[in-house]
């Protein structure tokens, strides 16, 4: 198997590192009784994310939204609903170990980001962490991805988007930035392992 050049492996939070157990119709259902409340116009129907980034568009509202996503994942972490997935955590302390410079782009809140790897042992492995609150648009936008990258000092060509969601992939495309599908931990973990080390 042929290796993949990188300096930097940009990693998504949520399904691919961990999995958090937040109840994300609840959240929908509190970002539907803002948008009412703010008269704002939308489609049921639409994906959480896609409400989100639409009801993101002023900076009171933005902040309403990301302090829903940080209350429901704080209950998540209080209450212990998540699951690691060891292979895949393992998988970062051995890239650390090689050299490279770690990051995290993701659509959950900084905080319960930091908060989880902190709890995991991990904090020191990333350079790097951009939760939704750090940026104006969230993925599929490349915003993220640009921030780490800033935050990394690296180009596009020099990283690689590690990631589960069509949302990832599309960031990654946006930004120039090479891919690469989470679909089983286990394995996908192992594979990735035999890119880049």
């Amino acid at each position: 198997m042929m290796s993949v050049m990188a300096k930097a492996v940009i990693f998504d939070f949520d399904n691919t590192l961990m999995l958090l157990g937040v109840n994300w119709n609840r959240v929908k259902a509190d970002i539907v009784r803002l948008a009412k409340a703010e008269r704002v116009p939308i489609d049921e129907g639409q994906h959480i994310i896609f409400l989100s980034n639409l009801l993101s568009d002023t900076p009171a509202r933005k902040d309403a939204i990301d302090g829903l996503y940080l209350k429901y994942e704080g209950e998540c972490i209080r209450q212990r609903r998540y699951t690691a997935f060891p292979e895949m955590l393992s998988l970062v302390r051995r890239l650390k170990a090689a050299g490279y410079s770690l990051a995290i782009a993701s659509g959950n809140h900084t905080i319960s980001i930091m908060e989880l790897l902190s709890e995991s042992g991990l904090l020191d492995c990333f350079t790097a962490v951009c939760g939704r609150d750090l940026v104006k648009n969230n993925k599929p936008a490349a915003d993220q991805v640009y921030f780490v990258l800033g935050k990394l000092g690296i180009a596009p060509e020099d990283a690689l988007f590690v990631g589960d969601s069509v949302n990832d992939e599309a960031a990654a495309r946006e930004s120039g930035v090479r891919f690469f599908k989470v679909a089983d931990h286990t394995a996908d973990a192992e594979r990735l392992g035999k890119l880049l080390l």
